[in-house]
């Protein structure tokens, strides 16, 4: 071991370079590059510690400021080894450095997720504006079809969502008490190490795969042979620059991406850098003109609008009528929120910090639920019910007036019509008894709930009885046992998670991740359109006296979807089925301003609810293969794969790695290949192996339309001509069915007119 200074501005190792040294941080701060993000490191951290397995480095360390290290030379992986088996303090140290690098990552590799979609949206949203208005602006119009090929990204080798969770747990696990006998077990200080290095080097691929789709898009706009799109986009704009909501389309779009592409982390020498730097420069000078021109009544209008929120807090508090010590303990810890640099930071002060706030949030938030069922809800209250908003210094100006836009414009929605519903809305349902209260995660709900206070003699059988009916009983289960553990989930953001808003939140374009009903309504089309019997159920009708006999007719019961108010990443299909009872709605939660891309999420969540739903129609037999279901037949196919002789030898190695990352997991190995399907398949475009193709197209047919549009492709022609006969032996018999009732009665049931187009494949 040796000691040495670098100083700041140096840069200790570069990617691609041999792995010849771990060095430990004694003081001062090194930059962490890799394609696609970056972090910090300091003291106590370990220079190396996460390449260790790899001959090269595959990350780059720069020094920010004047730093000493601790050296110790590597020859291979065996000195790693012989380290931690003869100092377990350094074990300790490098384990610890590795788990936090890894969090470090996680944390860049989501936030630069997010930059990927909103950069993709904005550059199809430009090309989409310049293609429309180039002609009637009397520009000569350049198709770009590298653009309009372009397809959003999407990697089906994502990072598992509990990653982070886990290394942080570990974390804490190696700081606290406990950790001496960990350290004593030299086996499991080399397994940690080494599975954080594989982990580790995932994720740095990952980042470096989608790097090069930003740096793809980034291209598309600013440096063509022709121009970028940035120019073409000029011209037009010269030419609508008298026309307001023209102009503002414009620009809007431009700041988006010109803003976006700025925090891109990129060579200060590369060509790109110059024209993005040129580009913002333009753009800079637009902006300037476009804000001088802004009328001195709109600057008075957003002022009147301000002074609406001014002391949001104290006007929730008293709302809420909190007083005393609690209303005093809140406010100094929103103040202390308010004082934090990185309100994202993952120190321990700050993870303190946050779930005092937390627990103080969900206790404020019942009491205000509560309060509203008799007070006039005013909108800071809309807003602080909708989406977590309590402070506008913390929400910052912009976002305060876009939250209390939104608040206005999502009051006027009707969940019983939409099936979309805010939280706020989905406790009402359920105080008015149009909803029952949900499922915790132990699968209990409300009646299992009070079925038991009554079998341990907590509550009589009348008191028990009263419960069934008491509103305001169901909504605090539902406050106690859903909406803590489904806002987390939902926000993704477990490290960093706090329930109240704050500017910090939004990590793309505001109104890109809004969620409204008719945005969630378009999107679940666009799933329907491949599966249209997604969310169709079988049940049992009678009509017509008995002529028809009992028949198994599909009725379609689409999702609830409840808006959880945060700023997240994740959604999450809650429960299959209301109660007991199959014909009912499935529940899906979901952040209200939505972080990651949203149709993703509902495919997603849809494959989830296909799996789940099968099971509960199946029963035990589930994953019986001679009661033929979509999962017995998919369960065998993963189970036979080695031995199935339809699948060509690179098509079971992949099948092989796939479940490895779904760590066996058959329902998410599933989900992954329907992701496949919907947004692949489903266009035409094969990317599944046979059999899988097969199972999917079986269970999970496309729509009419669906039929025509795959039919081009022979890829397809087997799967259509068999699924044609299937419906031409069902709509044999309903059609004979149909005759006998016109033939008797004089009339055919609506529901035998639905059941004939479901068969068709008519939405």
């Amino acid at each position: 071991m040796s000691e040495r200074i670098v100083m700041a501005g140096e840069t200790l190792v570069t990617t691609g370079q041999s792995i010849d040294k771990l060095c430990i941080i004694k003081s001062g701060r090194v930059k962490v590059w890799c394609e696609g993000g970056n972090y910090e490191l300091g003291a106590g951290d370990v220079v190396g510690i996460c390449e260790v397995l790899s001959e090269v480095h595959i990350l780059s360390y720069t020094i920010v400021e004047d730093t000493t290290f601790y050296i110790y030379p590597l020859t291979g992986v065996e000195t790693v080894d012989l380290l931690i088996n003869s100092n377990p303090d350094i074990a300790r140290i490098c384990i610890r450095s590795c788990f936090r690098q890894i969090t470090r990552i996680i944390h860049s590799y989501r936030n630069e997720q997010v930059r990927c979609n909103t950069i993709y949206d904005a550059l199809i949203a430009c090309y989409n504006i310049y293609s429309n208005l180039a002609e009637n602006a009397g520009a000569k119009f350049v198709c770009n079809e590298g653009i309009e090929d372009l397809e959003a990204y999407y990697n089906i080798e994502n990072i598992d969502y509990w990653l982070m969770g886990y290394y942080e747990s570990l974390n804490k696990i190696y700081a606290g008490r406990n950790f001496k006998a960990l350290i004593a077990e030299p086996d499991v200080s080399v397994g940690m190490i080494k599975k954080g290095c594989i982990d580790a080097r995932r994720l740095v691929g990952l980042m470096s795969e989608r790097y090069q789709f930003v740096r793809k898009c980034l291209s598309y706009f600013f440096v063509e042979e022709e121009g970028g799109l940035f120019y073409k986009i000029l011209e037009v704009y010269e030419k609508f620059s008298s026309d307001i909501f023209v102009k503002n389309s414009f620009l809007n779009k431009l700041n988006i991406m010109v803003n976006e592409a700025g925090k891109v982390t990129l060579n200060i020498d590369d060509e790109l850098v110059k024209k993005i730097k040129e580009c913002t420069e333009i753009l800079d000078e637009i902006n300037l003109d476009n804000s001088l021109s802004m009328s001195i009544e709109k600057e008075s209008e957003e002022a009147d609008l301000i002074e609406k929120f001014y002391e949001s807090l104290d006007t929730i508090l008293d709302f809420a009528e909190i007083v005393g010590p609690e209303r005093r303990f809140f406010r100094i810890n929103i103040n202390k929120l308010k004082k934090l640099k990185d309100k994202n930071a993952i120190d321990d002060e700050t993870t303190a910090l946050k779930r005092e706030i937390t627990a103080e949030f969900y206790q404020i938030y019942s009491e205000v639920f509560f309060k509203s069922l008799e007070k006039e809800i005013t909108p800071v209250i809309r807003m602080f019910l909708y989406f977590g908003y309590i402070d506008e210094i913390l929400a910052g100006e912009e976002y305060t007036k876009a939250l209390y836009k939104l608040s206005e414009e999502l009051k006027e929605n009707d969940p019983a019509v939409t099936g979309v519903y805010t939280f706020y809305d989905w406790l009402l349902a359920v105080y008015r008894g149009e909803k029952k209260p949900c499922r915790n995660e132990l699968e209990v709900d409300f009646a299992d709930y009070v079925r038991k206070l009554k079998t341990t003699k907590k509550v009589t059988n009348s008191e028990a009885d009263k419960l069934m009916e008491d509103g305001e009983a169901k909504v605090s289960y539902e406050l106690d046992n859903i909406f803590k553990t489904a806002n987390k989930i939902t926000c993704g953001r477990v490290s960093t998670f706090c329930p109240v808003f704050y500017e910090g939140n939004i990590l793309k374009d505001f109104d890109s991740c809004i969620v409204k009903p008719g945005i969630i309504k378009r999107k679940l089309n666009t799933v329907k359109s491949v599966d249209y019997s997604a969310f169709y159920r079988e049940t049992l009708v009678s009509g017509e006296g008995g002529i028809m006999g009992k028949e198994h007719i599909h009725v379609e019961k689409l999702p609830d979807f409840i808006l959880m108010p945060n700023a997240g990443i994740r959604g999450i299909m809650w429960q299959e089925i209301e109660g007991k009872v199959r014909t009912t709605p499935s529940r899906m939660f979901i952040s209200i301003l939505h972080m990651d891309d949203l149709q993703n999420t509902i495919i997603r969540m849809t494959g989830e609810f296909r799996w789940e739903i099968c099971k509960r129609v199946q029963g035990g037999r589930w994953n019986d293969v001679t009661d033929p279901s979509l999962t017995s037949i998919y369960c065998d196919y993963i189970q036979f794969y080695r031995k199935n002789s339809d699948i060509s030898a690179g098509a079971r190695e992949k099948i092989r790695i796939a479940l490895q990352r779904c760590r066996n997991s058959f329902k998410e190995m599933f989900v992954q290949d329907y992701i496949t399907y919907i947004l692949y398949e489903g266009k035409g475009s094969p990317r599944l192996n046979k059999v899988a193709r097969k199972i999917l197209f079986e269970f999970c047919p496309p729509d009419e339309e669906g039929i025509k549009r795959l039919a081009m492709n022979p890829t397809y022609a087997e799967l259509i001509k068999q699924l044609e006969i299937k419906k031409e032996q069902k709509l044999q018999k309903y059609e004979h069915l149909e005759r006998k009732l016109l033939k008797e009665t004089g009339s055919v049931p609506q529901s035998l007119k639905m059941e004939i187009d479901f068969v068709k494949g008519r939405q």
